[in-house]
């Protein structure tokens, strides 16, 4: 076991990270090769969709028009969710015998980003008249909500698909 520093009272207590080429090292950088998107901005993106989903949860409860969503910085602007590239343009899959467990992985991310797209779709389109929502924004509203529910999940998950790993 490895055991930190002491630190500081109040501060927080944080292991080392890992040591350079280490199997999490290449692991992590493979699913950043095939889902576009780094373990830390999945993570962040995970965070950021969690933080969005309460705040609209709490506006809709809320019948006064003032009250807005809190959307996190990291699903504001351009490339929030980026495009998924086609299997084909992508390096050949070595890190594990089938393609199954990248297909796998590859779907679980999309399935979560697609539900945070239509998160913001709903906020934006119910944005502003909470205590006025028509029963189709409702409904909408609702669905996004829990597809991104549903489709939450950790970011450790994503390394039980693959129990057929090259080492």
């Amino acid at each position: 076991m490895i055991v930190p520093r002491p630190w500081e009272v109040g501060g927080w207590r944080k292991l080392p990270g890992p040591v350079g080429n280490t199997f999490e090292d290449v692991f992590w950088n493979a699913v950043g090769a095939y889902t576009g998107y780094s373990v830390d901005e999945f993570q962040s993106m995970l965070d950021a969709g969690a933080k969005l989903n309460a705040s609209i949860t709490f506006g809709a409860e809320s019948v006064h028009e003032k009250v807005q969503p809190v959307v996190p910085a990291r699903l504001v602007g351009d490339q929030v969710i980026r495009p998924i590239a086609p299997l084909s343009a992508l390096p050949a899959v070595d890190i594990c015998e089938s393609e199954e467990a990248i297909m796998k992985l590859r779907s679980r991310c999309f399935q979560y980003t697609e539900s945070i797209a239509q998160l913001l779709e709903a906020t934006r389109n119910c944005c502003g008249h909470w205590g006025r929502l028509r029963r189709a924004q409702r409904i909408q509203l609702l669905r996004a909500l829990s597809s991104e529910q549903k489709s939450r999940f950790e970011v450790d998950e994503l390394c039980l698909y693959f129990t057929d790993l090259r080492l």
